[in-house]
């Protein structure tokens, strides 16, 4: 495991906000989304889309408490 200034990187320090190295995945699009634009955004926050996140490094809303 990864540590910063003796703070493991771990979902629950990340989380937190403990580990100071960390930065959300932001989804912009031009206006409110439409389309094929709206259905990943809608695929992405699902269940399904949340679970395929960690297996890529990031955290699943649930993990950070939102």
């Amino acid at each position: 495991m990864v540590t910063l200034d003796g703070i493991e990187a771990s979902p629950e320090n990340i989380a937190s906000g403990k580990y100071p190295m960390n930065r959300p995945l932001y989804l912009i699009t031009n206006g409110e989304p439409t389309g094929d634009a709206e259905k990943f955004i809608d695929y992405l926050l699902s269940d399904k889309g949340q679970s395929l996140l960690e297996p890529h490094g990031y955290l699943s809303l649930k993990q950070i408490g939102k």
